[in-house]
C-alpha cells in the first residue's frame, strides 16, 4: 500500500517496490492512495483498488471510506503473508489492523527530523509489527523520539536513475557555474534561506543558481529574487522533465545544492545527482548525512543563511579548482544506493521478514 500521486520520492519508490516484488516472483496486489494515478504501476498485479487522496467535503469522505472498505475486503480475499505500506496515514492503520492477524506487517519511516511522540506515529507503530527505517539517521531520529517503538531495522527506499549514462561535467577554467535545484517550492526546502545567502556572497561565486519545481513558496520566491535583485543569477524554472530529458539537465549543471530546513528524510533528489556524478552542497538535516558519509564530493552545512553563504563560497571554489570527480561520485553511490544494493537488501528481509526485524 503506497501513494500514487504524483512522481515524488515516495511514489516512485512505491511503483519500483511493486516491480521488484512482481519480478522476484511474488503475487503481489497493491492499495495505491491517490486521486489520479499518473503512471502505470507494474505489470501481472493481483489486484489493484485506490483510495481518494483527498477527503474534503461528504462527499469525498464518503467516498474514501467506500473505497478503503473494498480495499479490506480485496487484501482479506488475497491473504497475504507480508503487508508493507510505503508511506503513513490514518487509512494505512485501518487497512493494516483489518487484514489475517497471520500477515506481518511493517511501515517504512522516511522522517528523520520527527517530534517526540508524533501521534501519528503512535498510531502507526501500534498498526504495524514493525517499522522500516529509510536509512540509519531515520532510524537513530525515531529510537530516541517515539518511545517503546516496535522492531526497527533499515531498509532503504528504492530510487529510479535518471535513464543514460551522460556524467556531470566538470567546469572549464573560469567557467561561470551552474548551480541547480530540483525538488518542492516549500518552506521546509530552505530556498528561502539559500537565496538571503545568496544575496551576501552571490558577486563572489562567479555562478549562477537555476531552480526547478512547484509549490507553495513560488510567488514567495519570485518576490524575495526581486527584492534582493538577484534576477541576474538566480531564476525559477518551474517544473523538470524526466527520464534521460531530466538527466541532460541534471548533467548541465556543475552541482547541486539542496538546502532543506526540516522534514526530510533521505531525498530522492540527492541520489538522482549522485547517479549522474553531481557533487553536491546540502544541509545536514535529516537523512541527508547518510549520503555524504565519506563522500568526497559532497559537503554538508547547517541550515542558517551564514553557514549556507560560507558553504556556497567553499561548494563553488572547489567546482573552480576541480577538486571534485564525477566518476568518484558515481562510484560512491552505485557502492552505497546502486538499485542492486537495494534489491539485495530486500531480498534478505524477503527470506525471513519477522526474523529480519528481530
Amino acid at each position: 500500500m503506497g501513494s500514487g500521486e504524483g512522481l515524488g520520492g515516495l511514489q516512485t519508490h512505491f511503483r519500483m517496490l511493486l516491480r521488484f516484488l512482481a519480478r522476484e516472483g511474488c503475487a503481489v496486489g497493491a492499495i495505491v492512495v491517490c486521486d489520479e494515478l499518473v503512471e502505470e504501476l507494474a505489470d501481472n498485479l493481483a489486484f489493484v483498488t485506490t483510495i481518494p487522496h483527498s477527503s474534503s467535503g461528504i462527499e469525498w469522505g464518503l467516498k474514501k471510506a467506500s473505497k478503503i472498505a473494498l480495499s479490506i475486503v480485496r487484501t482479506r480475499q488475497f491473504n497475504p503473508t507480508l503487508f508493507i505500506a510505503a508511506a503513513i496515514g490514518g487509512g494505512y492503520c485501518t487497512v493494516s489492523r483489518s487484514i489475517s492477524s497471520t500477515a506481518f506487517s511493517f511501515y517504512h519511516e522516511i522522517c528523520a527530523d520527527l517530534t517526540f511522540q508524533d501521534p501519528l506515529r503512535l498510531k502507526m507503530k501500534s498498526a504495524f509489527h514493525a517499522v522500516a527505517a529509510q536509512s540509519q539517521a531515520v532510524k537513530s531520529s525515531y529510537q530516541q523520539q517515539i518511545s517503546g517503538a516496535k522492531p526497527l531495522e533499515v531498509l532503504p527506499c528504492f530510487a529510479r536513475p535518471p535513464a543514460g549514462d551522460t556524467l556531470a561535467k566538470v567546469p572549464c577554467e573560469n567557467e561561470l557555474l551552474k548551480l541547480g535545484y530540483f525538488g518542492r517550492l516549500a518552506a521546509n526546502k530552505g530556498l528561502s534561506v539559500l537565496l538571503s545567502a545568496w544575496s551576501t556572497v552571490g558577486e563572489k561565486l562567479l555562478a549562477t543558481l537555476d531552480i526547478y519545481g512547484q509549490g507553495p513558496e513560488k510567488a514567495v520566491l519570485e518576490r524575495q529574487i526581486e527584492a534582493l535583485q538577484l534576477s541576474s543569477h538566480v531564476k525559477l524554472w518551474g517544473e523538470y522533465p524526466d527520464g534521460e530529458a531530466f538527466r541532460r539537465l541534471l548533467t548541465s549543471c556543475h552541482g547541486l545544492v539542496l538546502p532543506s530546513t526540516g522534514s526530510e528524510g533521505l531525498p530522492l533528489i540527492l541520489l538522482e545527482a549522485m547517479s549522474c556524478g553531481l557533487p553536491f552542497l546540502a544541509t545536514g538535516i535529516g537523512g541527508i548525512p547518510d549520503a555524504a558519509h565519506n563522500n568526497s564530493d559532497a559537503i554538508i552545512v547547517e541550515c542558517d543563511a551564514a553557514s549556507l553563504a560560507q558553504g556556497l563560497i567553499t561548494f563553488t571554489s572547489f567546482l573552480h579548482e576541480r577538486r571534485f570527480d564525477p566518476s568518484r561520485q558515481l562510484k560512491y553511490y552505485e557502492a552505497n544506493f546502486g538499485v542492486g544494493v537495494i534489491e539485495e537488501q530486500w531480498r534478505v528481509m524477503l527470506k525471513d521478514p519477522r526474523g529480519f526485524f528481530q
